[in-house]
């Protein structure tokens, strides 16, 4: 049970609440098969075996239950630490969000489904003196028929760079090569002057 409240806060809040109205979903089922109300039916039949006491209504159990089953709650949910969330680009330093980043694009072209041979990071993420809004890398694919090149350049583009904006909440922005265009990517990289391996698992 405390378990439960831990994980399903809302839930247990409802069934509180389901457990205090219970009285008056009690009585509506009830007028379906009498006219007398509930709580006047219970009366008399306490009165009938000799119990003497005021008018009865059932929010003299429903209610207790359903303050101290709130207590509870409230005792539990209050001890719950709130779930800590990634840090965003703006929050981390430029060394730390290379390190983050380039673990991270490992991770997610390690698997070899994707055929990826290298990736490499470049422009201001790179510099630890550049303020960095968003994170270029280069992504080099084994050689492949082309609807397989277009299937995981599909992939990388769409799927990678929504993750990777979700994970950092800045934008990933993605050059790709194959195998075949290796001197089309030695005169890219001449060109960009300072770069960053990233190392994909397997591959060294």
């Amino acid at each position: 049970m405390r378990k439960f409240i831990k994980l399903h806060p809302i839930w247990s809040f409802l069934i509180v609440a389901a457990i205090w109205d219970i009285p008056q979903w009690l009585a509506s089922v009830w007028s379906l098969f009498s006219t007398e109300p509930l709580a006047k039916f219970v009366s008399d039949r306490l009165h009938n075996a000799g119990m003497v006491m005021p008018h009865f209504s059932p929010y003299w159990i429903t209610t207790p239950l359903a303050l101290m089953m709130f207590a509870v709650l409230l005792y539990r949910v209050k001890g719950r630490p709130l779930p800590k969330s990634p840090p965003t680009i703006d929050q981390l330093e430029d060394k730390e969000l290379r390190e983050q980043a380039s673990k991270w694009i490992s991770n997610w072209l390690s698997d070899r489904k994707l055929c990826i041979q290298r990736a490499v990071l470049f422009g201001s993420v790179v510099y630890d003196h550049y303020a960095t809004s968003d994170v270029d890398v280069i992504i080099v694919a084994e050689a492949m028929t082309n609807r397989k090149a277009a299937r995981i350049g599909r992939k990388i583009k769409n799927e990678m760079r929504r993750d990777f904006n979700v994970r950092f909440g800045h934008p990933l922005h993605v050059q790709l090569f194959d195998a075949t265009e290796k001197d089309r990517f030695e005169q890219f990289l001449s060109r960009l002057g300072k770069f960053e391996e990233v190392p994909l698992k397997g591959r060294q």
